[in-house]
């Protein structure tokens, strides 16, 4: 079979996957469909060979994928974890400011205060 009319089978498999399933299929879905055995088994060598490799793949993308997700995992808690000191730390600051603008309105209310104490004891 040329290349040409692998095409165009593989675009017709596709497509009654399709109709028959009601979902798209992916060539790896379609390969297993067409080469390996309900037992689990390849219909021939090549394929067995073919399979052989393509579960080795799997399983290393899986560990792959395990991996990255416990990396994402740590980053998100430290990320949250920066995020919390953040937070804190801005809180703690604003609480500073506020403490120092108190102060600032109670000397100026004082200075006020005894100013006016004072300019009343004048007259």
């Amino acid at each position: 079979m040329d290349e040409h009319h692998h095409k165009d089978f593989l675009h017709f498999l596709l497509t009654e996957f399709k109709e028959n399933t009601g979902h798209n299929s992916c060539r790896i879905e379609l390969f297993d469909i067409t080469h390996v055995q309900a037992n689990g088994q390849a219909v021939n060598e090549p394929t067995q060979d073919a399979l052989h490799k393509r579960l080795e793949a799997d399983a290393e993308l899986k560990e792959e994928v395990k991996h990255l997700k416990s990396m994402l995992e740590q980053q998100a808690s430290q990320m949250a974890d920066q995020s919390k000191r953040f937070v804190e730390q801005q809180a703690s600051q604003m609480a500073e400011q506020r403490t120092h603008f108190d102060n600032m309105m109670m000397q100026m209310l004082s200075y006020i205060t005894s100013q006016s104490a004072q300019s009343s004891n004048d007259h």
